[in-house]
């Protein structure tokens, strides 16, 4: 009863639910860590901020990671435009395989290397931005690739993913055989061969077409480009 009364409550009532006792802790965990949007109000409160103030840039790491560890595999729906919360998923192995929709945007150009120093694309000492580029490029396909149940996904609004090879990225594509929804923003790709591994697809976002030939064709299952 208490999980479905839990699955009408806006997210707020979620949050002062899961803190009322043990038991509807552990029935509401799941409602609440359902869908995850750090983009929007309260997660990105939640995760900023602390009773005692705000939090410094490394406390906010640690804590991001701790919660996608301890809930990540509670997280069905997934939005963020941060890299932290992009390597906190796609490092945390078995626990974060449930996703049905990914949608990532800008990542800010700062990050946590495998090495867990903090570097920043301006201290060209530390690092550069290809070594950058390849970072977020593979955390974000290892994350592609370990939820082969996802049903949308948006890639993230970044040039770089143009650096991975089409041939790559159409074999991981591939392996979503529910994906329904697909956004490749400024990637180009084959859009006839992308629709011949992934036929499911019923939407289709792209920004540049450069070959209008494969739209010749019929595709039963595509709705909307």
């Amino acid at each position: 009863m208490v999980e479905r009364i839990g699955q009408f409550l806006t997210l707020s009532d979620l949050i002062s639910s899961v803190q009322v006792c043990r038991a509807w802790n552990k029935i509401l965990t799941p409602v609440l860590w359902h869908t995850v949007n750090t983009n929007s109000q309260p997660w990105s409160y939640i995760i900023k901020q602390e009773p005692s103030g705000e939090r410094t840039r490394e406390e906010i790491e640690i804590c991001v990671k701790s919660l996608f560890e301890k809930h990540g595999h509670h997280i069905r729906n997934l939005e963020s435009n941060w890299r932290v919360v992009l390597e906190a998923a796609s490092l945390g192995g078995t626990g974060h395989r449930n996703l049905t929709s990914l949608v990532l945007g800008n990542f800010y150009q700062r990050y946590r290397t495998p090495s867990t120093v903090l570097v920043d694309l301006n201290d060209l000492q530390l690092c550069n931005q290809k070594s950058w580029r390849r970072y977020v490029i593979g955390r974000f396909w290892n994350l592609v690739r370990q939820n082969p149940g996802l049903v949308r996904l948006r890639l993230p609004r970044l040039g770089v993913m143009n650096d991975e090879s089409p041939e790559y990225t159409i074999d991981s594509l591939s392996m979503l055989r529910n994906l329904k929804d697909l956004d490749l923003d400024g990637m180009l790709l084959d859009v006839g061969l992308l629709l011949s591994v992934v036929p499911q697809l019923e939407r289709l976002r792209v920004i540049m077409l450069w070959n209008f030939t494969p739209l010749l064709q019929d595709y039963s299952s595509l709705r909307r480009l």
